[in-house]
């Protein structure tokens, strides 16, 4: 590989990382649009469990990045280990070995680095509800509690929304098998629980940058492989700094592996669909790559909006999963 060309001018490859993604986001599982759902999840604990801390017991503080990347961290553990199930006996490690239950509340307790697994009755003894699902912010949760259709609660990680209505979300989730990581409903299917908005007590926010609210939106519309060159095309918006382009970073996995960062382009080619959808947006969001002298093969495309703050790990995966293209 050897050119970029964006829109009419060519750019020699990036080759620096500034984004660190770990394994494969699997495809939206569980209670997913458009998708097959699993069964509604129980929490597995009671109501009721004490949380055996004395009153003075300090809470440790936790970044959102480091929230996500600890849940993140037992997703890819939970897909990739077989001795990693949803079983009330099996306590697998954090990224610093320490042991939290395998359920819905066990991933929260261990992404919050909690001192012990708490449950959905005892969660909100160290969070706080919301006034609203727009206040939701990344490593809050959404959580409900047990009603006369269900013993127990159940609660998953919000990420960002899926949609404008804020009806869907990304979220990390163990609701059964493995830690899934997909797009829920607020209201789930089959579901009479009332999921509400909860944030950790004492959650660190990124300084110096109160007014990032959002994260980055976009979507990939075309993903192609030719005879040598892949195009990417798409778009992406801050929404913090809605009429202000976005920075967008491409990603090739060669077949024989190795993950490189092949394009780093600004989302400012006019896009009028965008402007008609988001008005507040404007219609300079849009961006095309196109990828010259791929040598042929089988290639793994990450595509990623880089929030504005600039903040490590601040960004928004467009094409969750790492779509393949065949490349001749």
């Amino acid at each position: 590989m050897s050119i970029l060309r964006t829109g009419r001018n060519k750019i020699e490859l990036a080759v620096a990382c500034a984004v660190v993604v770990g394994a494969v986001v699997a495809l939206p599982t569980g209670d997913q649009v458009g998708g097959e759902r699993h069964a509604v999840a129980e929490d597995s604990q009671n109501e009721g469990e004490a949380r055996l801390l004395s009153a003075d017991t300090a809470l440790p503080s936790v970044s959102r990045d480091e929230i996500m990347a600890r849940a993140r961290f037992w997703y890819e553990a939970s897909n990739s280990d077989p001795g990693f199930v949803r079983d009330l006996r099996v306590y697998p490690p954090d990224p610093d070995g320490k042991g939290y239950r395998s359920d819905c509340s066990g991933l929260v307790s261990m992404a919050w680095r909690l001192p012990l697994s708490y449950s959905t009755g005892t969660l909100p003894e160290v969070s706080h509800p919301l006034g609203s699902l727009a206040e939701l912010r990344r490593g809050d949760i959404l959580l409900a509690r047990k009603d006369a259709g269900h013993r127990y609660g159940h609660v998953a990680i919000f990420d960002r929304w899926a949609d404008a209505t804020m009806t869907t979300y990304w979220a990390y989730d163990h609701g059964d098998g493995s830690v899934k990581y997909g797009v829920y409903r607020v209201e789930r299917d089959g579901d009479s629980r009332e999921y509400l908005p909860y944030r950790y007590d004492v959650v660190v926010d990124l300084t110096g940058a109160p007014a990032d609210v959002a994260q980055p939106v976009g979507d990939v519309d075309k993903l192609t492989g030719g005879e040598g060159m892949i195009t990417v095309r798409g778009w992406a918006a801050d929404p913090d700094t809605p009429t202000t382009s976005t920075s967008v970073h491409v990603y090739l996995t060669a077949p024989a592996g190795g993950r490189t960062l092949v394009a780093n382009l600004p989302a400012q080619e006019d896009r009028a669909d965008i402007a008609r959808t988001h008005p507040r947006y404007g219609a300079a969001h849009g961006f095309t790559a196109v990828l010259e002298g791929v040598a042929a093969g089988r290639y793994r495309v990450e595509v990623f909006a880089i929030d504005s703050s600039g903040a490590p790990d601040d960004h928004t995966w467009l094409n969750h999963a790492g779509p393949r293209v065949d490349v001749g």
